[in-house]
């Protein structure tokens, strides 16, 4: 879903029928050498992305906060991908 060089602030969560699960569900994804299918299928990951920080080598950071979410924003709905929010 990532397909940008850049800098996101946000969190890894795992989602089922929309809504966010527990971090103790997280964790069961994290830290695996191997990740099977059936793994990944029953713990899809998902970015919440709430701050855009670098873009295609610009540092955004001094920029105001409502200027990076309207990038953001801008950003998500181009990547247009259901694991990314």
């Amino acid at each position: 879903a990532i397909t940008f060089a850049g800098a996101l602030d946000g969190e890894l969560l795992i989602l089922r029928e929309r809504r966010v699960q527990s971090f103790n569900v997280l964790q069961q994804r994290l830290n695996r050498k191997a990740v099977t299918g059936k793994l990944l299928e029953e713990f899809p990951a998902h970015v919440r992305a709430y701050d855009l920080l670098t873009l295609e080598g610009d540092d955004l950071r001094g920029e105001p906060f409502a200027a990076r979410r309207q990038k953001l924003e801008a950003l998500v709905t181009r990547l247009d991908h259901a694991r990314i929010d």
